[in-house]
Order: structure tokens, then C-alpha cells, then sequence
């Protein structure tokens, strides 16, 4: 069975891009036109092909957002 990396609040360490997405109840196409413009969290492709992001650079990215949608 795969082990998967915990982060200390207990969720996997990389999120894949449907699990971020999922959570943000957003399309892939506003993912994409993020990644585009540069306002996407970093980033990586896994060995296994998948894009993913870290979950502390999720969270950074997250907390960089205010309310109207605009980066600090």
C-alpha cells in the first residue's frame, strides 16, 4: 500500500489540482487562467505526472487573498 505524507494538521502534505479545486468549488479553466496570469500557488509535476502543490504553499496562498479577490 502507498504511504502518504501527513502535514501536521493531519491532511497529505501535496494536494493534487482536483483536490484544490474541489475545495474551492472552482472549473479547472479559472485554475489554468490562474496559473497563466502567475496568481497560482506553486506548483510541481510528481513523478507520476500529476501537477501538485505543497500544503503549506496552498495555505500561504490562501492567506495572501483578501476579500475582493485581490492579492496583498
Amino acid at each position: 500500500m502507498k504511504s502518504v505524507t501527513k502535514h501536521r494538521s493531519g491532511r497529505a502534505e501535496w494536494l493534487t489540482i482536483p483536490e484544490i479545486l474541489a475545495e474551492l468549488c472552482v472549473p479547472l479553466e479559472d485554475w489554468q487562467e490562474w496559473k497563466a496570469a502567475g496568481q497560482a500557488p506553486l506548483s510541481v509535476i510528481s513523478p507520476d505526472g500529476t501537477e501538485r502543490v505543497r500544503l503549506a504553499h496552498y495555505e500561504r496562498w490562501l492567506d495572501s487573498l483578501t476579500d475582493d479577490g485581490e492579492t496583498v
